[in-house]
């Protein structure tokens, strides 16, 4: 009986373990935004000058995220990122130092 317990558990935790690692990606506005944020500051005539962007919600309702940009030099840059009438408005904040 103990052993039958202890492969239903193992069983279990095999079971959930790509489901937890599916859902380590972020699917969603965040994740569509991190890419396009990401698509176009590596599209200009410099090449690719931004590493990586993570966002998240900026306030719990609307469509407000707050995004930080890591460069390929490694500064990181914050800045608000919202949709409006279609498209983003990206509002930078200033580098600290």
């Amino acid at each position: 009986m103990v052993k039958l317990g202890l492969v239903l558990t193992a069983l279990a935790a095999a079971l959930a373990l790509p489901a937890a690692q599916g859902m380590t990606s972020r699917p969603g506005p965040s994740g569509a935004l991190e890419q396009t944020i990401l698509r176009q500051m590596n599209s200009g005539p410099d090449g690719q000058i931004t590493r990586r962007v993570d966002c998240g919600r900026g306030s719990r309702a609307g469509a407000a995220f707050t995004c930080t940009l890591e460069s390929v030099t490694s500064t990181r840059l914050r800045a608000n990122v919202s949709f409006v009438g279609g498209g983003l408005r990206t509002t930078w904040e200033p580098l600290a130092g």
